[in-house]
């Protein structure tokens, strides 16, 4: 009876030992996959920024509030709200987190940022239904 009890108290040490090595490998592969979006992410605004006819402070600026951006949208994504709430604060944020560069920028510079911010998701939209068929 005794073996029995050592058996199954091992059988459950060794079990435990290798899922926190499983959950070690998918941490490491998350952590990963972050570091590459986010120098992903970074490229994109970078490429997005030297496009825009505008001088190097304002190029600044608006790098910084595209980060910012997708970092609060990120957050948002992530929180636990319920969708309809989500979807609201998605929408205030784009609404008004670019207000203070169209201040400072021209229209042009403007609608250009927001075009592509609608543009980038519209293009995920679309690669979607490509597969589908």
């Amino acid at each position: 009876m005794f073996k029995y009890f050592l058996i199954a108290v091992l059988f459950c040490l060794s079990y435990s030992t290798v899922n926190a090595q499983r959950n070690d490998r998918e941490k490491a592969k998350i952590e990963r996959y972050e570091k590459d979006m986010e120098k992903k992410q970074a490229e994109y605004i970078s490429d997005f920024v030297n496009e825009l006819n505008v001088d190097d402070f304002q190029k600044e600026i608006i790098t910084q509030k595209l980060h910012t951006y997708f970092e609060t949208k990120k957050t948002l994504f992530t929180a636990d709200l319920e969708s309809f709430r989500r979807k609201e604060l998605l929408q205030e944020l784009d609404r008004t987190h670019f207000l203070d560069i169209k201040e400072m920028c021209t229209e042009d510079v403007y609608n250009a940022i927001t075009e592509k911010i609608k543009q980038k998701g519209k293009q995920k939209k679309s690669k979607k239904k490509k597969k589908n068929r």
